[in-house]
C-alpha cells in the first residue's frame, strides 16, 4: 500500500511567505519529526501496554474488525501495518470499518491499496441492516452499533490521540458515537450541547451512574462490546504520526495528556487552561493531507482557535477543503433566526429508516461554526469558490498575499498548526 497522505506542503509555503510578520506559534503538538510509521505500528501491536502480546490473544481464523478513525495521522501507512500484522498472525477475515468522516478521494485510494484478505466499508448511520442491537444507554435508550463490530471475534479501534479534560471526556476507543446509529448520534450531540462545561466544546460531560465507573460514560458501549485495547496515533504539528502506542483503555488514559502536552508520563493529567494571552488574529491550519480536509475538521479547528483569540477577533481557517457544504443545509452562519432559509427537500438517494433520524455531518459542522461565529469572525481558505462560502456566511481568503495584507491590520497575530487535533473529538 502506498502512502496516501501527502504532507501539507502548501501551508509550509505559507509559513515561509509570512515569516517576516510577527506570528506567535501556539501548537502544543510535537514538532515535525519523522518516524517509521509501519515499524512503530507493528511494534505497538506486538507489545501493548498492560496487555499480553496481541498474537497471544488471537486464535487462527478469528474474525477481526478494525474500527478506523478517518482522521488518524499517516492513515494509509498505519492501516497497511495493521492489516499485515493480522495477516501474519493467521487471523481470519479482516473487516475495516471507517468512520463516516472519510474523505471520498482518500477512501478510493485505500480501497485500491487494500490487501486481498481485507474488506473496507464506510459506516452508515441510517441503514437498519448495518446494525446490531447492543443494549440500552444510561437513559434507557436503545444503542445500535455497526454489525461488523458486534459480530467480530476481536475489535481493534485505531484512533487519533486528542486532548481531553477533567470535566469532559469522550470515548477514547472512538467507538461511540462514531459507529452508532444516527438517532444515538443525535442524542449524543444534543446532550453534549446541554451538558458542556465550555461554550466552545461539544463533547459529552462525564456521567457516572451509581458505583459502576463505566455505566453512563461514553466508554460504556465499547465496554459492552468487549473492546480491551486500542491503537492510538498521536499527531505532530504537520499532521503526521509522531507516536504510536497500543494498550488497554486505562493505559491510554494515563498516557494521553503527557503524549500531547510533553509532560512526564507519571505526572497527573490536568486540562491545559485557556491561555491568558490571546491574539487579535489567529490562523489555524488543517495539516496532515487530504484526509483532514473536511467540514467537521474546519469546525474543530475554529473551535481550537477560540482558546487563543481575543473575543471579537478573527480566526482564519487555512485548509484545502474542496467538499461543498451539503446542498440541503439551511444554515447561514452569522444570520439571525429570521434570516435562515427553509430547508430544501432531501435528495432521493438518502433513505431514512422509520426508527432512525437523518444525520448529516456537514450540517453539524456548520452548526458548530455558527456557534463560534457568535463571538469571532471566521474566514476560510479552501479550494471552494467564494460564493459557496459566502452563501453559508463565511468569509473567504484566496491567497497568501491576501493573508499577509489581512495580518498587517492586526496588532497581535498567532498560528496554530494541525488545529483539528487540538480539541477533543466528539
Amino acid at each position: 500500500m502506498n502512502e496516501s497522505e501527502s504532507k501539507s506542503q502548501p501551508f509550509r509555503t505559507t509559513l515561509a511567505t509570512i515569516a517576516e510578520l510577527d506570528f506567535s506559534e501556539l501548537s502544543s503538538l510535537e514538532p515535525e519529526t519523522s518516524i517509521d510509521v509501519q515499524l512503530e505500528t507493528r511494534s505497538a501491536l506486538e507489545s501493548p501496554i498492560d496487555f499480553p502480546p496481541l498474537n497471544a490473544a488471537l486464535i487462527p481464523g478469528d474474525v477481526i474488525a478494525i474500527a478506523l478513525d478517518a482522521n488518524v495521522p499517516s492513515l494509509a501507512s498505519v492501516l497497511e501495518a495493521v492489516c499485515e500484522f493480522f495477516h501474519t498472525s493467521e487471523a481470519g477475515e479482516i473487516h475495516i470499518i471507517v468512520s463516516g468522516e472519510i474523505n471520498p478521494l482518500v477512501l478510493s485510494q485505500l480501497q485500491e491499496q487494500l490487501p486481498i484478505k481485507a474488506t473496507l466499508t464506510v459506516h452508515q448511520t441510517l441503514r437498519r441492516e448495518s446494525f446490531r442491537y447492543l443494549g440500552p444507554d444510561a437513559e434507557g435508550e436503545a444503542v445500535y452499533l455497526n454489525r461488523w463490530l458486534v459480530d467480530a471475534d476481536l475489535v481493534l479501534p485505531v484512533v487519533t490521540s486528542r486532548p481531553v479534560n477533567e470535566h469532559q471526556t469522550g470515548d477514547l476507543t472512538g467507538i461511540y458515537p462514531a459507529f452508532a446509529d444516527s438517532t444515538a448520534r443525535h442524542r449524543h450531540y444534543q446532550r453534549s450541547k446541554q451538558t458542556s462545561h465550555s461554550s466552545h466544546s461539544t463533547d459529552d460531560a462525564e456521567l457516572t451512574t451509581g458505583s459502576d465507573p463505566i455505566a453512563g460514560t461514553p466508554e460504556e458501549p465499547a465496554w459492552l462490546l468487549g473492546v480491551q485495547l486500542a491503537l492510538c496515533v498521536t499527531p505532530n504539528q504537520s499532521g503526521e504520526a509522531a507516536e504510536i502506542i497500543c494498550g488497554t483503555i486505562d493505559a491510554l488514559k494515563k498516557r494521553k495528556h503527557p503524549l500531547l502536552l510533553g509532560r512526564n508520563v507519571d505526572s497527573p493529567p490536568t486540562q491545559p487552561p485557556r491561555t491568558t494571552s490571546t491574539s487579535d488574529l489567529v490562523v489555524v491550519s488543517l495539516d496532515g493531507g487530504q484526509s483532514q480536509q473536511s467540514w467537521i475538521n474546519v469546525a474543530r479547528a475554529a473551535e481550537a482557535g477560540t482558546n487563543h483569540t481575543t473575543l471579537g477577533g478573527t480566526i482564519v481557517v487555512w485548509s484545502s477543503l474542496q467538499e461543498p457544504s451539503h446542498p440541503t443545509q439551511a444554515i447561514n452562519i452569522g444570520a439571525s433566526d429570521t434570516e435562515q432559509s427553509e430547508p430544501e427537500e432531501k435528495p432521493s438517494d438518502i433513505k431514512e429508516d422509520e426508527d432512525f433520524l437523518a444525520w448529516d455531518e456537514s450540517i453539524m459542522a456548520l452548526e458548530r461554526l455558527e456557534k463560534v461565529s457568535e463571538d469571532y469572525q471566521i474566514i476560510l481558505h479552501s479550494k471552494l469558490p467564494a460564493d459557496q462560502l459566502e452563501a453559508v456566511g463565511l468569509g473567504c481568503i484566496e491567497s497568501v498575499e491576501e493573508l499577509k495584507r489581512l495580518a498587517m491590520a492586526f496588532p497581535t497575530r498567532a498560528i496554530l498548526r494541525a488545529a483539528q487535533y487540538c480539541v477533543p473529538s466528539e
